[in-house]
């Protein structure tokens, strides 16, 4: 199980267990004071299990309404957590718990639970008596600095944006550069080191070059600069200059490991689909271990046309077995989601250099902040 949730109970060994993922709301009222259901097993947070289709906000709208006969307003994702529990003639769940903060919108409704009474207890009190020690953790969190969500009911909120895919993904196919490693300012660097060397101002190109793989990147140099440039050379000092920054400076982008992690969890098969050679890609992985992360790798000469045509990532899915329109792309160039896109895939952008364009934002399921996103948009999904 992965590591980055947390978990909590005793799993009873030799016993089956059934997944039941659920949605819980973490809400205040003026005073402080969180609100606490006490019915006949003991204390829970109001919401419940998932049914059918629902979204987790979904499933904590329809709860609360059932048990408190509220509406509710989300205000953020408090985290999620792992709780067993069971007992001999009563079965065996392992239940996955995405928590909330959540204000009471009205209280116009009908509680269809009458043996749910709404309690409401100082943040101590209510993490002493609640049955499940993830709802104590989530209160806690809440109410404390490590929580996104943590916030006061006076506060003036908007509405929060949570992020879903059209379905949950059977694959994942990622772009490497700028969007797994943090390579795309390397290259910038190394772009500006060759031209400073060979006397040259390309300061009108390099941004031009992201995504771009090297054939595409020495014929726009050539349509820039005339067929005098030295373009080879040129290119030859960029890729000794990356060489010498990547030896030193090349790291993950933020949430990368922990989205293999969860990935793993899922036993969801993954591919890179990129323009950069498999001696690069091999490389790459290996200075951070990932080599083994992955099951496909699709690089430069195993497809006709490369991005932003659809081929590197049709190869990918190919090579997976997968459908590419059950497949989740991931990419931060504007190429890389044209052609992730034009291959059928859900598209996800997680910007690097380039922020999308209103083009690029048609083209993509959600533009995500970072791959720490990515990750919880999956979770949310794969419920």
């Amino acid at each position: 199980m992965n590591t980055d949730i947390p978990t909590f109970g005793q799993r009873v060994e030799g016993e089956n267990y059934q997944w039941r993922p659920g949605a819980y709301g973490i809400v205040l009222d003026e005073h402080q004071r969180v609100a606490v259901l006490q019915i006949p097993r003991g204390y829970f947070l109001p919401g419940g299990g998932r049914e059918g289709n629902e979204s987790p906000e979904e499933t904590l709208a329809r709860e609360i309404l059932e048990e408190c006969g509220c509406r509710v307003r989300i205000i953020g994702e408090v985290g999620v957590a792992m709780q067993f529990v069971g007992a001999p003639g009563e079965g065996y769940f392992v239940k996955r718990c995405i928590f909330y903060r959540a204000i009471f919108e009205d209280s116009g409704h009908q509680p269809g639970e009458a043996d749910h009474h709404l309690l409401w207890l100082t943040p101590a009190d209510a993490s002493r008596r609640l049955n499940h020690a993830s709802q104590s953790w989530a209160v806690e969190r809440a109410l404390s600095g490590d929580s996104p969500a943590r916030i006061k009911t006076s506060e003036n909120v908007g509405p929060f944006v949570i992020h879903r895919l059209p379905h949950p993904p059977t694959a994942v196919i990622f772009d490497m550069d700028g969007l797994l490693f943090d390579t795309e300012s390397l290259y910038q660097k190394a772009i500006m080191a060759a031209a400073e060397e060979g006397g040259h101002d390309v300061t009108s190109t390099v941004r031009l070059m992201i995504g771009l793989p090297r054939h595409k990147s020495r014929l726009l140099l050539l349509d820039h600069y005339g067929a005098a440039f030295p373009v080879d050379e040129f290119l030859a000092a960029m890729v000794r200059h990356f060489d010498l920054l990547a030896a030193t400076s090349l790291s993950l982008k933020p949430g990368a490991k922990e989205l293999l992690d969860v990935l793993d969890d899922l036993r969801l098969p993954r591919a890179i689909a990129t323009s950069s050679a498999h001696s690069t890609v091999q490389h790459h992985l290996a200075t951070q271990n990932l080599v083994e992360r992955f099951h496909q790798i699709v690089a430069h000469g195993d497809y006709v046309a490369s991005k932003p045509a659809p081929d590197p990532f049709l190869k990918a899915a190919e090579r997976l077995g997968v459908e590419p329109r059950l497949c989740l792309a991931l990419e931060d160039s504007h190429n890389g989601v044209r052609s992730a896109a034009s291959a059928g895939m859900m598209t996800v952008m997680v910007p690097d250099l380039l922020e999308p364009t209103d083009e690029i934002r048609r083209l993509c399921a959600f533009v995500a902040r970072d791959l720490h996103e990515v990750r919880r948009v999956i979770l949310n999904d794969g419920d």
